[in-house]
């Protein structure tokens, strides 16, 4: 058989052909009105209005989360706690927080709800899901050394001051400082920070409530049971359960393993995922 040597500019024209066949026409047949975007899910939603709402009341904007600085115990590199919110109808929410510090240096910041983990909720539509949130994400989450930093240092000298600190990790070279009120968790090595967490006070954890008829609120209460996209409605058993917070990098230009919304007023830049981003 005769060997046939094709032009160079056939061969270009045929990568291209390919490319464009296999590659973008694909991209170009997703359908993105399948896809909700941000203002369409009500959890992302409620979590950008409050960013919203904290960025234009500015300073005058407290976060209501506090720790409660007589409910710490420490034990064998293990931090306990609570932390307390007042909700709009004048209600104290306790949410119990857990922090584990290891010797890799890293940490551990379990924070839930008590009346969740308790099981004294009501679910509705007679649904039999689990009460509790769904708490095995460290699972899968977690790299490194599980291995507690036992002679880890936790000075309770400092509640009065406002806040609670550990020394923790490899000749407990790390540090991690709890401000009370509100609720705040920098991670220094050295006297730097390097994790800033709740710094702009978006904390937000959905708490269980019941739902009311006729109920008047200043909350927009409209995705919190039920809502509908596409034909498919989530009924929503376990009523509004969304977590939020920000997290920020004191003087990082880059850092990996970040979340997909990772927050477009911190420190690296990044781009704002508003509308069809």
């Amino acid at each position: 058989m005769a060997k046939v040597n094709l032009p160079l500019q056939f061969k270009v024209a045929l990568a291209l052909f390919i490319f464009v066949t296999y590659i973008i026409l694909p991209g170009g047949a997703v359908k993105r009105e399948t896809f909700k975007t941000c203002e369409q899910s009500g959890f992302c939603k409620r979590n950008r209005d409050l960013a919203d709402k904290t960025s234009v009341l500015g300073k005058s904007w407290s976060c209501p989360y506090e720790l409660q600085p007589d409910s710490l115990t420490f034990e064998d590199g293990i931090l306990s706690g609570t932390l307390r919110k007042i909700d709009s109808s004048g209600e104290y929410i306790r949410f119990p927080i857990t922090i584990s510090f290891y010797t890799s240096g890293e940490a551990r910041i379990v924070i839930d709800e008590e009346r969740r983990m308790r099981g004294l909720i009501e679910l509705r539509h007679g649904s039999k899901a689990n009460k509790k949130r769904y708490d095995e994400a460290w699972k899968w989450a977690t790299v490194g050394s599980l291995e507690l930093s036992k002679s880890s240092t936790f000075d309770a000298s400092q509640p009065r001051m406002g806040f609670s600190q550990v020394e923790y990790g490899p000749n407990n070279m790390f540090r991690a400082i709890l401000h009370h009120s509100p609720f705040e968790v920098e991670i220094q090595k050295g006297d730097q920070t390097h994790i800033h967490l709740n710094s702009r006070g978006l904390l937000n954890l959905e708490h269980w409530r019941p739902k009311e008829s006729g109920r008047s609120s200043s909350e927009d209460d409209t995705t919190w049971w039920e809502e509908t996209f596409d034909r498919h409605t989530d009924s929503k058993p376990r009523g509004p359960e969304s977590v939020a917070m920000d997290i920020n990098f004191p003087g990082y230009g880059h850092v990996f393993r970040i979340p997909e919304h990772a927050d477009v007023h911190s420190t690296l830049g990044l781009s704002v995922s508003r509308q069809c981003e």
